[in-house]
């Protein structure tokens, strides 16, 4: 699979540095907009290091003239692989953190618009304090015995308190959904409540809750599908009972987490053209012409008779 990173990896690089040009563009409040740069950041990370790793892998293979040529320490394994696993813990602890800012912003819509970015500092900060400490963990504990041909994230050394790690991602990914999925509901229900006068300010917050819900909804989706999937091979790894020295080679098959650098450039792109689009209609059916145009117009005088 090194082949197939070296050529997806730098698309994902570039649709992202493209996606800054029009994820802007959303109306968003700036907690919601940090924490979207922290999440792109992660991901763009995770691109890099993958496209990096397998350029080297591929020189080391191709340029070796004797196994002992592609054997690698654990201080190595360890500078090419703790890139991947803080970009992991950051884009998954980034995606939590924006869904509890959301779920801020829906148990204060009423006056959640006109407040600044500290909520926003708030949930980055905290998000940065769980990365650090798994990656420390992570750093910590990383260690094989020998010399070996492939490095993975986890090592025989941290299998142990990585699985406990990876058994906190899998819950962060679980609360993720649960909390996207929750909001749009308690929105969408608060919206179209008829029994309580809202004002236009807090209608159009609960509006802006439900699109914006609506449009990371596809992107964890997608996140979560990648990120499950390597958590759960890992825990199916446990139980066949292989050896530690066959990991490597399985992560390297079930990690593509660095596909979000593709995938949510290309939904934030199609929202976007969905939103534009949406636009121009509104203004067109706001400035009709010819026949619509005579007949609102007659309307309207018709109104007054």
């Amino acid at each position: 699979l090194v082949i197939p990173r070296i050529v997806t990896a730098p698309i994902g690089v570039a649709l992202l540095c493209t996606m800054e040009f029009y994820r802007k563009k959303f109306v968003a409040h700036k907690s919601l907009k940090l924490l979207m740069a922290c999440h792109a950041f992660w991901i763009l990370v995770y691109c890099i290091e993958t496209f990096i790793d397998s350029v080297m892998t591929a020189i080391e293979y191709y340029t070796a003239t004797e196994p002992a040529d592609i054997l690698l320490t654990s201080t190595q394994c360890l500078l090419r692989q703790l890139p991947d696993a803080l970009a992991l813990y950051g884009s998954v602890s980034s995606m939590l953190a924006m869904a509890l800012e959301r779920r801020e912003a829906s148990l204060n819509f009423a006056t959640y618009e006109r407040e600044g970015r500290s909520n926003g500092n708030f949930h980055a900060i905290i998000h940065l304090v769980i990365v650090f400490i798994f990656g420390g963990v992570m750093a910590f504990t990383y260690k094989y015995p020998t010399r070996t041909p492939h490095c993975a994230i986890v090592s025989p050394g941290g299998l142990i308190d990585l699985r406990i790690v990876n058994m906190i991602l899998l819950l962060m990914e679980i609360a993720t959904i649960y909390l996207f999925a929750s909001q749009l509901r308690k929105n969408n229900k608060l919206l179209h409540d008829e029994t309580v006068i809202r004002s236009l300010t807090e209608k159009y917050q609960l509006s802006e809750n439900i699109r914006m819900v609506k449009l990371f909804l596809p992107v964890v989706g997608t996140h979560t599908t990648l990120t499950v999937l390597g958590l759960i091979a890992f825990f199916c790894f446990q139980l066949t009972g292989w050896g530690p020295d066959y990991y490597p080679m399985f992560e390297d098959c079930v990690n593509f987490i660095y596909m979000q650098g593709i995938f949510m450039p290309l939904i934030f792109y199609y929202r976007y053209r969905q939103q534009k689009q949406h636009e121009r209609e509104v203004v067109t059916s706001n400035r009709p012409t010819g026949e619509a145009y005579r007949n609102r117009h007659t309307d309207a005088i018709q109104k007054g008779w």
